[in-house]
């Protein structure tokens, strides 16, 4: 209700505004808003139902793309419609990275599969969206899971193992080694719980700001590591840190 009577709605992703408008102009573009919409309104069966405005097509007889009031031919309805893993016919695994593997069915298998909670406050073990990186290094949803319950114990493991993963900070205290490889940044590092050896997709959208001088790397697993204070690092560290990572 809040939400339908608001002047102005802004929606961010990762820090970036994707949309803005009001209620009925954000259902009208079909966005993702107003998928996220769709999704909640599964959260409550005494909800009114909100309609998202489907995206019509067809081609007439020349092959010319025409409105819906023009064509008296086959339409397309185009859909952005989640897409729901069926917990009998979906496979998890773990790939050789310590990542997620995932295969729906008889589609293709997605490997380096991560875990975020849609609603991490009123549903934190339904409506998992499991998503993967593109060759742009942008994340691509490649389905949701409607509830936790729903799936073995030993899937459930893995995808809590894959929550934990995105959802736990890890410190750090220092590095040993970083080396630029193919795109990569392969970095040796201590953290409060000890070594680790780590790689980086040498990429901005991999590493954020923490702070006024602090940053978070986001690995090719997609776990994270805080660094609270460049300055903090010994002169060798800080400057083999600032020579990789300098944005």
């Amino acid at each position: 209700t809040t939400l339908r009577d608001a002047n102005r709605i802004l929606v961010f992703d990762q820090g970036k505004l994707i949309e803005q408008g009001s209620h009925a102009e954000l259902m009208e573009q079909d966005g993702h808003y107003a998928r996220l919409v769709q999704i909640q309104m599964q959260l409550s069966s005494d909800s009114p139902t909100d309609h998202v405005a489907p995206r019509l097509t067809a081609t007439n007889n020349n092959g010319t793309i025409c409105s819906e009031e023009d064509s008296t031919s086959e339409q397309q309805v185009v859909s952005d419609e989640p897409n729901w893993f069926d917990p009998r016919s979906t496979k998890f695994s773990t790939d050789g990275f310590n990542g997620l593997s995932v295969q729906g069915g008889d589609g293709p298998v997605y490997r380096g599969v991560f875990a975020v909670r849609l609603f991490p406050a009123t549903e934190p073990d339904g409506f998992i969206s499991l998503r993967t990186w593109d060759l742009d290094g942008h994340d691509q949803e490649i389905g949701i899971i409607r509830h936790l319950r729903e799936l073995t114990e030993t899937d459930q493991a893995l995808i809590r193992d894959a929550l934990d993963r995105r959802y736990l900070l890890r410190s750090i205290v220092g590095f040993d080694e970083i080396r630029l490889e193919y795109g990569h940044l392969m970095i040796d590092l201590r953290t409060l719980d000890g070594p680790r050896s780590i790689i980086l997709r040498w990429d901005r959208s991999q590493v954020h700001d923490f702070g006024n001088h602090g940053k978070i790397l986001i690995d090719v697993n997609d776990d994270r590591y805080v660094l609270s204070d460049i300055n903090r690092l010994r002169t060798r560290e800080r400057e083999l840190f600032q020579r990789h990572i300098y944005w």
